[in-house]
């Protein structure tokens, strides 16, 4: 059953599959592709470079701290 209620944070770069090959460029496999200042992640990289939306990119964003927050009242 899909659940968004249940969703990991860090899973939610699944649900932008242009960034696919990107990442595997990450220099880190567990890369969040969220610190604008991480010089070896691809994704900010081609975000940077004007490759990706720079809209697409901020609503990923604005998904990721949301359910971040939503993360942590649960787990911690």
């Amino acid at each position: 059953m899909f659940d968004l209620e249940n969703l990991n944070p860090a899973d939610i770069n699944l649900y932008y599959p242009e960034w696919e090959d990107l990442k595997e460029d990450c220099k880190y496999n567990n890369c969040t592709h969220i610190n604008t200042n991480e010089k070896e992640c691809a994704v900010i990289k081609a975000l940077n470079k004007g490759l990706i939306s720079k809209n697409r990119y901020d609503r990923y964003l604005e998904i990721y701290k949301s359910y971040l927050e939503k993360w942590r009242r649960k787990y911690d």
